[in-house]
């Protein structure tokens, strides 16, 4: 049986950052192919409802119904301080650290300079931004938050680097299951 993966972009239209919604389909899309082509069972999920509970809850009924047999599950997203200074990576998780610390390895892997810029590591959240979708997601759940789309020189570092960020999660993805 494949292993069971879904991808959901995170912001209903006009959500977000700007353009975090477009970044993060052209990354589902690259991740998907990428899981695919390592025998994994993809679905990919983009909200559409503005409430954040109605979209925790769609998303939820959605996976469940198309991968009853879900191993994770990856809310896509970037982060939008608006605070010039704001800068690093961080990685949420609610009951899976290892999942976090799968992703927050890999991304140091395949860009140290923002690690150098700072590590904001795993996050443990059970409440707050992004723990609806921890709480409610089937399987394990990660929210990512690559970088800091108000920074300027972190925007223009990742703008364009849509695949790297797609292989640097599919890489975190294939060694976490392959621990399992």
């Amino acid at each position: 049986m494949k292993k069971q993966i879904a991808l959901v972009v995170g912001h209903e239209p006009g959500g977000g950052a700007e353009g975090e919604r477009a970044y993060n389909l052209i990354v589902q899309k690259s991740l998907k192919e990428m899981l695919e082509a390592e025998g994994f069972d993809v679905f990919a999920y983009v909200h559409e409802l503005k409430s954040y509970g109605a979209r925790q809850a769609a998303m939820a009924a959605a996976v469940n119904k198309a991968q009853p047999q879900n191993l994770i599950c990856v809310e896509l997203h970037y982060n939008d301080v608006d605070a010039e200074p704001a800068n690093g990576h961080q990685f949420h998780y609610n009951a899976c650290r290892g999942l976090a610390v799968a992703f927050a390895s890999e991304w140091q892997k395949t860009f140290p300079s923002s690690r150098a810029r700072q590590d904001r590591g795993t996050l443990h959240t059970p409440t707050g931004d992004g723990a609806g979708f921890l709480r409610k997601s089937p399987g394990l759940a990660v929210l990512v938050e690559p970088f800091f789309h108000s920074n300027k020189i972190e925007w223009m570092f990742f703008r364009n680097k849509q695949k790297e960020v797609a292989e640097a999660y599919g890489r975190a993805i294939i060694q976490f299951t392959k621990k399992l």
